[in-house]
Order: structure tokens, then C-alpha cells, then sequence
């Protein structure tokens, strides 16, 4: 009890006037920023003083929620401050969720007036709502006065709701009011010790409370306010780099993030985090101890960390904990102490505290504990209780003077389903969850809510939900799946009926296919005896199918020798069972050793399973398959995408980007002529454009076409747009994915690089020797295997023998590199967009164009869009996702034109 104390004087003002004070204090400032635009915070009050003056005449008032559904830009700030003015409150609408949670969440919330952007207005219901696109309907808006509106502001007044996981299916809508917003923020400003020469990114999503710890107290301290891109989101490296540009000084990031960051810091010794950056706030789940020890090691005495833990009942943050720089050895990271104004207790079963080290339920109360869940009475009522505590204690501290007699002492108390406890020096201890709820990667996720989703689909029985840590120590999400006795849902089926319902990040990683669920004695579920899931047991169709032939029997031990898995039934996909393009060129190279048969390796794309493999082995369609045209994605109305393949000759990598882009988009993909060891390879990379249009138009006989290719794919779509432009055809999308045109980078003189390798040797000691000379003997393993293999074909053409699979790939990949040395690309008269890798493969010493060289053969320019990852790694399953967005936006907004021109 000795720890609850409520002892911070609270303004009574709303959030709005706090900022309003501010700008008196500091009007020319910068308030807000992002990419190449800014405000001031009189800027900033200007532009939320019109849009609320607009929304005053629509009737927004006091406890009238208006929605927001933007992208991160700076009208999202403009947006939030103008409906806190009007007097209203507002819902974050997140772009990104799912069409029926959107749908949901508006309808559940009874809002009547949104705040979008034009491109977005297509999600969000036109009847009965007034939706107003404030980057269209500006000259609208401006008619309103600038001054401050006249208000009768109250700091019980509704602030924002955010909805969160639901344990019946749905979201429940979190109602926090301004005196509850306002404690926090006073807290925090206090607490983080953030001032005017502060620099704080806002990085969460609006659609989560942590965007309140980043937007408010620094506005209301005169700091300035970066909105993160896209981008740095997904790449470390990226973030780092961002952060020092920026200026940035603290650092505001989910617990997941953070332990991927440090993990990235450890790993890679060129990474160091910005000397400008002083704090780091960390939270959302529980912190690793061992990386709390690595970034002490590694960053020290420059930067504070602070642990953080708070429902978003309880107002963002209840507790923190200042972790110190000298920490080393402990085997948990407590969550720290309470707030000023926030009540915290650890009580058992009858609500009576426990002592010191013995774990009960954690209750939170004060001033900065939310109303309840919006038009939720019943729910309300089951998770916030009367507080049993408080009159006594606030009498007794009433009494001592510690308390104002203006503050109204908080009658509830939330229970928060958190198991903790008590340690000795009054810091908090997080054990886990009581209920079902968990936190993964940030985002609070009631396992119930995955569950009840999963219960809709036919073909599911039953279904349990669990967090289970991978073997990296990872956490994620496993369904446990036991189906209808007609049928049973493949893994793929499943993901893609959840993916309809919920956000991504409450999309199981894995499902597991059960007979019944273990129970315990007393008849309940055991989840302790739930299988763990492994690389097999998620995605097989149905029970393991043995083989039947001689045929299967060897392919089945081919692809558990390349895929590393058993057993594997004949009706199983490579795809799901984990299989990459690489490991497609070593099966197909095993499979010509096999059957001494020529296949190619895109086969796979129509004969996933070893029973349809076998069939198209020894039927008479065999050379049919052999085009350069590769069908990816079939179906979609909108018009196809034309991929062509890099320096390998592969284009396996574009069927997971295809699935990325939707069930809408047609996808074609490109490989080079010769693969089946019959037809002669092109040479010149104006033959292969050549050819590839011919093969093209046998798809699409005119434009205008959608191109793209990845490495050297772009430099031959660009010549194939090249050639369709004096053929008079249309390119709507030239896409090159991180393809790398003349000149793309410069080298540094001797001198300079000398000097760059002794500063890293000085900075990082005998690691960095280490490293490099690690990095150069496999550089030079890897080309003495390749010289091997050019020697061995060059035998067998003196021979003239046929070339095994993989020698035929790696000759037609010398002569796809040749062919890019001698090509000389002219000026092409439309624009590019570039998809460029945010990380440089190529060492120090080099000066890299932004623009990958392409700026002076584009005559409408260059369209930059950055993914994370490498040249190599920005198609791996962590970067995929973010490509694949990157170019739907491309490709949308192409749609949009031509929806617009056909208007």
C-alpha cells in the first residue's frame, strides 16, 4: 500500500489548452515534421483551429467521437488536435485492418463523421456518414476562422477511444477521458524529463495507445515531433540512420522491436546507435534480460533505458522502471513503480494483498485509469471494481496533507489479468498472463477473439489459441485445429480466412491439425500438452499419404534430403512445407540426376505435390511447359504485372511477392531462354526484350503494361519498355527492384579507404579484422566453386555432353552478366519507379547513387521507394511483406488513375 501515492497536483485543463499554452511560449518552434514538410506550433494550431472551427459546424460537441482513417502524415496531427479543440473526441481507424473489423469498429462506435484521404475514402462506408477527405476538401475547411475556438472545456470530457482484442471475437473500444490523458502526460514529461530541445519519433500507429506517449507530451513541452516513414518501421539499420539525420533524442519503441534492434547491434558491428539519442523507452511485453545485458555492453552509460509496462486501460503507462546502465546478471526485468496519480496492488483471489514476493493479480487505479469500454456496460462493469482501498487510505493521506481536497479520489480499479509481485525494493515483477491475453510484438492480442474467428469456418470443429515461444526464443501465435469429420482445412485455407478477419499480426504463425484436444483430469483443456508444431506438422494436408510407385518413392526421399523434413507424404506442398527458390534449383537438380529428365524448375508452380510432379514426369504434355512465359497468379481483374528474372535464372522468388500483392493482381514472370538444355540462350539484353515482348502479348496484345524485374530483370524491362514505346504501347509501371543502372556507385580514392578501415579497426578492435577477413575467405570460396563449375561446363561442351541442371543455370547466368556489361541503355521518355534496398552489400569505400543511377535516362524522373533488407535479403520472408506493399501502392494508385479517368 506504501507505494500507491497520489502525490502530483493535476491542472484542470484539457490536453488541447496545455498545448495551446505552449504555443504562446513557442510559436516559431517546430512542432512537427515529416519527410520534407514541417509545421510550427503556430502553424499547427492555425491549421487545428480551422479543421475544428469545420467540424463545430457538422455539430461535433462535447462526448461526439469523430473517426480518423489517414496514413502517417502531418494532417493525422492536425486531425487529432482539431477534434480535441471542436470539443469531440477521436477513434483512430487504422487503413490497414481488414474491411470487416473497419466495418466493425465503425458501427460499434456509432460514429457519424470521418476524417480520411481521398484514396482511402473507397473502405469507409459513404451512407449515412459524413466522410470528408481533408487532403481534397482543404479549400472547404480554410473558410473557418483561425483563432481559438470559444469552449467550455471540462477534463472529464471524452479524449479518445482505441479499440483493442476482444475475448468474444471482437474489439472492445477503450474510453479515456482528458484529466486521465492529461495526468499521463504531466507524468511523463516529468518523468522522461523531456524538454524543448527534444526530438521524439513518433513511431506506433495511431490505432495504438503507445502513439500517445510520443505525440502528447512532446507537444505539450515544446519538443519536436518526427513521424517516422514507412520504412524505418522494418530495417534497423534504416531507423539508425533516420534517427541520426534527425536529430532524434528519444526513442520510443515496442519491447519486440527493440530486442531485434539489439539483436542487430550485436551482430552487426557497423551499426551503432546515434550519439543523439538519450533515452529509449521501451514497452508492450515483457523485456529479455540477456538483451538488457548486451545493450548495456553495447551502448553504456550514453543512453537511459526505460522499461515500461501499462494496459491501455490504465492510460498508456502505469509503471516504469529506469533500468540501470550497470546491469548485467539479472534474470528478469522488473516493470518498475507506479506513476504519480496511479494507484498499483497485488492482491490474491479475495481481493486482499499479498506480501513481498508472493504473486497475485495486479489491479491499477487513479487518475489515469479509463471510463470503461464504449457502449459496453456489462464488460465495464466485470473489469473495473469498486476500489476497496480507498477510503481509508485517502482519508489517512488526506489527513497528513499529501492529498488536495480539489482531487477526487479514483473509485475504481481495473483488473488487469497480470500475474506479478512484489520484490523487496518495491519494484513490480511481471510473471505472465492469468487469463488469455497476451502481448506479442507489441500488440496487446486476446487469443479468444483468434479463436472465435477461427470457429466460423466450416470446416473447424473446435479450436485453441496459444502464444508459444519458437526455438529463437520468439513468441507467436499457434492454433490448434480440430476439424469437422468430413474434411480437414489445410494450413493455407485457414491463414487466408483469418487474414480476412483480423489484423495481420493476429494471423497464426503456425496450425497444427489435431484428432482431439489432450484434457486434464477434471475435464478441461491441458494446453501444457498441446504438441509443440514443427516445420511438418503445420501445413500437411491431410495424414501422410505414402507413396504409392517407384516414382514416389524416390521424389519422396528427394525432397526429405533437400527440404530437411519427415516423413513427407506424396500430397504435400513444397511451398508449405517451407520450400525457397533455392531449394527448388537443388531438387530439380536431384530429380535430373534421378530420372536423367530435363524439368523445368516453374513446374513446380503448377505440380506443388509429389503425386502431381510424378504424373507431369511421364506424361506426354512434358514439352509444352517450356516457355519463357511463367504463369504466377492467373486470376484478378486488373491488369497483369509482367516480372522479368535476375542474373539467376529463377523466378520462384516472385510467387511469394505475387500472393503479397492479392488474389486481384495477375501476375507473369519471365525466365530466360535455354533452361531446358534445347534452345539456344539470348545474348544481348535487346534480344531478350525482344523476345519477352513477343511472349508477353500473347497474354496483353496492347498496353498499357505494367514492367518490372528485380537486378538485372530491370535493367531488361527497361529496355522491353524501351522497344514497346516505339511500337507505340503505353507503360503505366516501370518497376526495378533494387536494379542498378550505369554509374550507380563511385569508389573512393586508396587513401580515403585506408582511412575508413583503421577508423572501424579503432572503433571495433579485432573484431572488425575478424569479420572482414571471415567475409573475404568465403568470398573467394564461393568464386573458386564457381570457377570449378565453369571449367566443368566448359569440359563438357568440349565433349559435347549435355549440362547437368545446375551447370546450365550458372552458364546461363555468366551470360546474363555479360550481356548487362555490354548493354547501353538509351533515355526512356516515361518515369521510373525504383524499389531500392536500404542496405549496401558492397562494403565501405563507395558512394552510392541515390537513384541507383537511373536519374539521367528517365526523362519524367525517378520514384523512389525504400524496402528493408539487402540486394539479397529483400526478398526474405521479414522484407517480402514490406516489398509487396511498396509495389501494391504503386500499382493501386495506377488503378486510381484510370478509375478517376474513366469518371
Amino acid at each position: 500500500m506504501l507505494l500507491n501515492q497520489i502525490d502530483n497536483d493535476l491542472p484542470k485543463a484539457c490536453i488541447h489548452n496545455l498545448f495551446e499554452t505552449q504555443v504562446e511560449k513557442t510559436p516559431n518552434a517546430i512542432a512537427v515534421c515529416f519527410k520534407d514538410r514541417q509545421l510550427t506550433y503556430q502553424e499547427l494550431d492555425d491549421h487545428a483551429n480551422q479543421v475544428a472551427k469545420y467540424l463545430q459546424t457538422l455539430g461535433v460537441k462535447p462526448e461526439v467521437l469523430v473517426g480518423i482513417c489517414l496514413e502517417r502524415s502531418l494532417e493525422v496531427i492536425i486531425a487529432i488536435l482539431a477534434i480535441l479543440k471542436s470539443g469531440g473526441a477521436y477513434l483512430p481507424l487504422d487503413p490497414a485492418y481488414p474491411q470487416e473489423r473497419l466495418d466493425y469498429i465503425i458501427q460499434d462506435a456509432k460514429i457519424s463523421i470521418i476524417l480520411t484521404q481521398q484514396h482511402l475514402k473507397k473502405q469507409l462506408p459513404q451512407e449515412s456518414i459524413k466522410v470528408i477527405a481533408i487532403d481534397t476538401e482543404w479549400q472547404t475547411i480554410i473558410c473557418s476562422q483561425q483563432e481559438n475556438l470559444v469552449r467550455h472545456d471540462n477534463p472529464d470530457n471524452l479524449a479518445y477511444v482505441i479499440y483493442t482484442s476482444g475475448s468474444t471475437g471482437k474489439p472492445k473500444g477503450v474510453a479515456i477521458a482528458h484529466h486521465a490523458l492529461v495526468n499521463f502526460c504531466q507524468a511523463a514529461v516529468q518523468e522522461y524529463e523531456i524538454n524543448d530541445r527534444d526530438r521524439i519519433l513518433q513511431f506506433a500507429s495511431l490505432s495504438f495507445d503507445a502513439s500517445v506517449e510520443e505525440i502528447y507530451p512532446c507537444l505539450i513541452a515544446g519538443g519536436t515531433l518526427v513521424l517516422r516513414t514507412q520504412e524505418m518501421g522494418y530495417s534497423s539499420s534504416l531507423l539508425l540512420q533516420k534517427c541520426h539525420d534527425y536529430g532524434i533524442t528519444i526513442l520510443d519503441l515496442p519491447t519486440a522491436f527493440w530486442h531485434l534492434l539489439t539483436s542487430e547491434l550485436e551482430q552487426n558491428s557497423q551499426l551503432q546507435l546515434p550519439e543523439s539519442i538519450r533515452l529509449v523507452i521501451i514497452g508492450g511485453e515483457a523485456v529479455n534480460a540477456k538483451k538488457v545485458a548486451s545493450w548495456n555492453r553495447l551502448v553504456g552509460t550514453s543512453c537511459q533505458l526505460i522499461n515500461t509496462y501499462g494496459p491501455t486501460e490504465a492510460t498508456v503507462v502505469a509503471t516504469i522502471y529506469k533500468i540501470p546502465s550497470q546491469i548485467h546478471n539479472l534474470a528478469t526485468i522488473p516493470i518498475g513503480k507506479p506513476l504519480p496519480n496511479v494507484q498499483t496492488y497485488i492482491l490474491d483471489d479475495n481481493l486482499q494483498p499479498v506480501v513481498i514476493g508472493i504473486p497475485g493479480e495486479l489491479y491499477i487505479g487513479g487518475m489515469s485509469l479509463a471510463r470503461g469500454y464504449l457502449n459496453n456496460p456489462e464488460l465495464t462493469a466485470q473489469k473495473f471494481i469498486s476500489n476497496p482501498f480507498l477510503n481509508g487510505e485517502a482519508q489517512k493521506r488526506k489527513s497528513e496533507g499529501e492529498i488536495s481536497n480539489d482531487l477526487p479520489p479514483p473509485p475504481l480499479l481495473y483488473k488487469t489479468g497480470d500475474q506479478t509481485r512484489y520484490l523487496s525494493d518495491g519494484n513490480i515483477e511481471f510473471l505472465g498472463r492469468i487469463d488469455n491475453q497476451v502481448k506479442i510484438r507489441g500488440f496487446r492480442i486476446e487469443l479468444g477473439e483468434i479463436e472465435a474467428v477461427l470457429e466460423q469456418h466450416p470446416l473447424v470443429s473446435q479450436t485453441v489459441v496459444v502464444a508459444q515461444e519458437d526455438r529463437s526464443n520468439n513468441k507467436r501465435i499457434v492454433a490448434y485445429i480440430v476439424p469437422q469429420s468430413n474434411s480437414v482445412p489445410t494450413a493455407t485455407i485457414l491463414r487466408q480466412f483469418v487474414q480476412t478477419k483480423l489484423p495481420e499480426y493476429m494471423v497464426p504463425s503456425a496450425f497444427v491439425i489435431l484428432a482431439s484436444f489432450p484434457l486434464t483430469p477434471n475435464g478441461k483443456i491441458d494446453r501444457k500438452a498441446l504438441p509443440i508444431p514443427d516445420r511438418v506438422s503445420q501445413p500437411l494436408e491431410t495424414t501422410c499419404v505414402n507413396p504409392r510407385n517407384n516414382v514416389e518413392v524416390k521424389l519422396v526421399g528427394i525432397w526429405e534430403k533437400v527440404l530437411g523434413i519427415k516423413p513427407i507424404g506424396v500430397k504435400d506442398n513444397f511451398f508449405e512445407l517451407g520450400g525457397d527458390s533455392l531449394q527448388a534449383v537443388r531438387l530439380f537438380t536431384e530429380i535430373e540426376r534421378a530420372f536423367k529428365q530435363k524439368l523445368p524448375i516453374v513446374s513446380l508452380l503448377e505440380t506443388p505435390t509429389i503425386e502431381e510432379l510424378a504424373k507431369q514426369m511421364f506424361s506426354d504434355q512434358k514439352s509444352c511447359l517450356w516457355r519463357s512465359l511463367v504463369p504466377i497468379q492467373t486470376n484478378g481483374s486488373k491488369p497483369p504485372l509482367f516480372l522479368v528474372h535476375a542474373r539467376g535464372t529463377s523466378v520462384m522468388l516472385y510467387r511469394e511477392l505475387a500472393r503479397y500483392l492479392g488474389s486481384e493482381q495477375p501476375v507473369y514472370a519471365l525466365q530466360p531462354r535455354g533452361l531446358n538444355g534445347e534452345e539456344k540462350p539470348l545474348q544481348q539484353v535487346e534480344d531478350m526484350a525482344k523476345y519477352y515482348i513477343q511472349e508477353i502479348k500473347t497474354i496483353q496484345p496492347e498496353g498499357p503494361y505494367l514492367l518490372g524485374g528485380y537486378s538485372l530483370g530491370g535493367t531488361i524491362a527497361f529496355e522491353m519498355a524501351q522497344q514497346l514505346t516505339q511500337q507505340g504501347e503505353k507503360i503505366s509501371l516501370l518497376a526495378l527492384l533494387d536494379c542498378q543502372g550505369p554509374n550507380f556507385c563511385t569508389r573512393l580514392p586508396f587513401f580515403n579507404r585506408i582511412l575508413l578501415h583503421l577508423q572501424n579497426i579503432g572503433q571495433q578492435k579485432h573484431h572488425y579484422v575478424i569479420t572482414k577477413s571471415i567475409s573475404w575467405i568465403r568470398w573467394n570460396l564461393r568464386e573458386l566453386q564457381y570457377n570449378l563449375q565453369r571449367i566443368a561446363i566448359l569440359s563438357l561442351q568440349i565433349a559435347q555432353l549435355p549440362l547437368p541442371f545446375s551447370l546450365r543455370n550458372l552458364l546461363i547466368e555468366d551470360l546474363n552478366s555479360k550481356a548487362a556489361e555490354i548493354y547501353q541503355p538509351k533515355s526512356y521518355q516515361g518515369k521510373i519507379t525504383l524499389l531500392r534496398a536500404v542496405d549496401w552489400l558492397g562494403g565501405i569505400g563507395y558512394q552510392v547513387d541515390k537513384y541507383l543511377g537511373w536519374s539521367s535516362l528517365a526523362r519524367e524522373g525517378v520514384e523512389i521507394y525504400e524496402v528493408p533488407g539487402d540486394h539479397l535479403s529483400m526478398f526474405k520472408a521479414t522484407n517480402l511483406p514490406i516489398l509487396a506493399e511498396q509495389l501494391k501502392i504503386c500499382l493501386d494508385r495506377i488503378s486510381e488513375v484510370k478509375e478517376s479517368a474513366n469518371c
